[in-house]
């Protein structure tokens, strides 16, 4: 049996009505959300993109970009759980050199991202390292004061391990609304109609970080502050007996967004006492989720939101989720919003895993003579992904062991 396995789920988005005095401890950065547009550089065809966060754990992912060629992604816990792995990947998919593709990842807020990396895989095989490339700037936002005012301070830095300069061009804006991961694309409304902040492409050197701030929520607003960058590699010419440094090859395009939301009281939010967990389950089964929250019945009932994908699941506000009929589309994060008069809080993400049969060769739900032909028609032309017994090896036992499989009808 295989596991499809897709991540995602949510930010709260609930109106809070008490009012009090607010110190800078009460502004909170609930989440944030990040896309990039990555160019294939490698010099060869490439079916993986994996990158790495250091700080943020499985349970922190609460939406990913589902790319149009490689779908949604899976996501890993790097060693000793000190980060994630993002890996979107499609053997039958060759983005091609100098291809462009986009990718993305939503976090909780008090998720610190301490580093990232990126890397695309060649056939399977992962290019040497170091890459030829500098890696994307890292982007990290704390609420601070400046000037006796509550911000949000964005800071970008160049992580090069070798130093290498690169070229920045920031744009921002900022929304009264939580902003989805769908809509941190380049042609979106949202980004191109953006303010510009550098006038030019800036050079970013290794240790020296350019910073912006917004002003943080107002009472009882809900604010996403956006900024999206584009990045290009150093180049250098020589003009005279001075070697000048402009701006290179595009390296590509990160878009970010944070939530943040003033609670209305100091103290009073809901606590999740029971959080929802992983599960799996048969495709055409049924399932459920539980998360349970206590709060100071002065401020208020409690009121609970479950949430797939970032989408509101409408109707389901009691503490279980009941998913009656397991399908494809079941698979994801599920998270579950818990409000009172004073705030909202948010679960950690549960994934569901939906266990498909391997016999579904053609995944249409059905298992029938179309499975085997287009099994036969793809073990025929070598196609590597006929490797049905998942050994590296496409030969007669990867033949054999499909035929067991449909004769016995998974």
């Amino acid at each position: 049996m295989k596991f499809t396995l897709a991540h995602a789920s949510a930010l709260g988005l609930i109106a809070i009505t008490c009012c009090a005095a607010q110190s800078l401890a009460d502004v909170r950065i609930y989440g944030g959300l990040s896309n990039f547009d990555v160019y294939n550089e490698t010099g060869d065809d490439c079916n993986e993109f994996e990158f790495e966060l250091d700080g943020p754990h499985p349970e922190d992912v609460y939406h990913t970009y589902r790319n149009g060629n490689y779908g949604a992604p899976r996501i890993e816990s790097l060693p000793g759980n000190t980060g994630i792995r993002v890996i979107y990947s499609h053997p039958a998919h060759a983005t091609h050199n100098h291809a462009v593709e986009h990718f993305g990842v939503s976090l909780r807020g008090g998720s610190l991202v301490t580093g990232q990396r990126f890397r695309w895989i060649t056939g399977g095989i992962q290019p040497p390292a170091p890459p030829a490339n500098p890696p994307l700037p890292t982007l990290s936002l704390i609420i601070t004061t400046l000037s006796n005012r509550e911000v949000v301070l964005e800071t970008l830095t160049n992580t090069d391990a070798h130093n290498r300069p690169i070229w920045v061009k920031r744009k921002v804006t900022r929304v009264n609304r939580e902003v989805s991961l769908e809509e941190l694309m380049p042609n979106d409304p949202l980004i191109q109609n953006s303010t510009d902040l550098d006038a030019a492409p800036v050079m970013l050197d290794v240790g020296e970080p350019i910073e912006h701030d917004e002003q943080v929520a107002d009472f009882f607003e809900q604010s996403s502050q956006v900024i999206s960058y584009d990045v290009w590699l150093d180049s250098q010419r020589r003009v005279g007996n001075t070697w000048i440094h402009e701006p290179g090859v595009r390296l590509g395009m990160v878009m970010n967004a944070s939530l943040t939301q003033r609670p209305g009281c100091d103290t009073g939010t809901p606590t999740i006492t029971t959080q929802p967990t992983d599960t799996c389950a048969w495709l055409g089964a049924a399932t459920d989720l539980y998360c349970e929250a206590e709060s100071d019945p002065n401020y208020g009932e409690l009121f609970y939101q479950w949430r797939h994908e970032s989408v509101d699941l409408p109707g389901e506000d009691n503490p279980r989720l009941e998913l009656a009929l397991i399908t494809p589309d079941s698979a994801g994060a599920y998270t579950c919003v818990v409000r009172n008069d004073c705030g909202f809080v948010m679960s950690y993400s549960a994934h569901l895993s939906v266990i498909s049969c391997d016999a579904d060769y053609n995944k249409d739900n059905t298992i029938d003579f179309f499975d085997y032909l287009d099994f036969v028609g793809d073990f025929a032309d070598g196609k590597f992904w006929a490797d049905f017994n998942d050994d590296g090896i496409l030969d007669f036992f990867d033949y054999l062991d499909f035929v067991a499989a449909f004769a016995n009808g998974c």
